[in-house]
């Protein structure tokens, strides 16, 4: 498993606070296979509604 991904998983169980280089390193990892680092959407789906990072 490489870093960014060990770090994103980190950050979305809460066990880190995306900081620091983690900040450009997460977005251009998601973003090498095709995903849009800036893109903003609301969650659809199972997503909808759950509670993460203290937001809905």
């Amino acid at each position: 498993m490489l870093r960014a991904d060990r770090l994103i998983l980190a950050v979305a169980a809460g066990a880190r606070i995306l900081a620091g280089e983690g900040l450009h390193e997460a977005p251009e990892h998601v973003a090498r296979p095709g995903f849009d680092p800036n893109a903003c959407q609301w969650a659809r789906g199972e997503l909808a509604g759950l509670v993460w990072q203290g937001q809905v």
